[in-house]
């Protein structure tokens, strides 16, 4: 008993010892801490808050007025966000999100494929209601339904890391695949109203092209920027990953839930992930004009 009193005394004593060698030795930060841009965070809450609350309740409340009203206050806050961060630089003040990062070409035209490429988010809302509501399925087998989506979400970012190939090789790919698997899906579900091998093997590719895209875009968006701005870029790329979510939430939805009470539910599923892959061609466009500017 008393041994192991001495040896458990003997290593706090040792690691004490270590400890104030480490804190008298290390070099000290000198840099001082920067205050942080109230002004600035306030203004983007409040973007934020009025463009994507309208769109999450809108649907329910059948878009009247105000809910337009709303996204346009957030666009006068997003302008009023964007003044005040200017002026914040010309003044040598820290910015919240520097707009400097927005000159950067690269990083700027990476954006908007990560804006829509989210919009897949739309799929969870109208696959699954589409198989309980309209095909009576179980819930248990419309989530296996989207299994092969997953599936393909998961290989794809093994792909990108065993297959030592650049970024400019798996964008067009991982893009590709989302558009030709979106729009096929549309067309399928359009001639027959219920899923067959062939609407699973397209999900797959489908979440193939979306495990591929997510890391090589975060890889890409972040690659040009330097070290002192990187908090700030992979910020502004979280919030545009919430945004396109949601965006694509609240439109994919709508267009499904419209067509649906107007033209029937396989009309509004076709149409609804024929839209999912026609934005992603919106994006593609913009990472060819970032090759071109190059």
């Amino acid at each position: 008993m008393q041994r192991n009193k001495k040896n458990q005394y003997e290593c706090r004593s040792k690691a004490s010892l270590c400890l104030y060698g480490i804190y008298t030795t290390m070099p000290r930060d000198t840099k001082q801490p920067q205050p942080l841009d109230y002004g600035g965070v306030l203004l983007i809450i409040s973007f934020l808050l009025f463009f994507i609350t309208p769109l999450i309740y809108g649907r329910s409340f059948q878009w009247p007025w105000w809910i337009f009203a709303l996204i346009g206050v957030s666009l006068l806050f997003l302008w009023l966000f964007i003044q005040w961060e200017i002026r914040r630089e010309k003044h040598q003040k820290p910015a919240l999100i520097p707009i400097q990062l927005l000159h950067n070409k690269s990083f700027s035209y990476n954006l908007p494929i990560i804006l829509f490429y989210n919009f897949t988010a739309g799929l969870f809302i109208c696959y699954p209601y589409y198989l309980q509501a309209y095909l009576h399925w179980e819930v248990m087998a419309a989530g296996l339904a989207i299994l092969p989506y997953g599936l393909g979400f998961f290989v794809g970012p093994l792909l990108f890391t065993k297959g030592n190939k650049s970024s400019s090789f798996w964008i067009p790919i991982a893009l590709g695949l989302l558009i030709i698997s979106f729009i096929a899906l549309g067309v399928t579900f359009y001639l027959i109203a219920h899923p067959f091998w062939l609407t699973h093997g397209l999900f797959l590719l489908a979440g193939l092209g979306h495990g591929l895209i997510m890391p090589v875009m975060m890889r890409e968006s972040i690659r040009p920027i330097t070290l002192e701005q990187a908090g700030q870029a992979s910020g502004l790329v979280s919030t545009l990953i919430q945004v396109g979510s949601v965006l694509g939430g609240a439109i994919v939805g709508t267009l499904f839930f419209s067509f649906g009470n107007s033209y029937g539910f396989p009309l509004a599923l076709a149409a609804a992930l024929a839209t999912i892959g026609s934005v992603q061609i919106i994006g593609l466009a913009f990472y060819y004009t970032n090759i071109k500017s190059q």
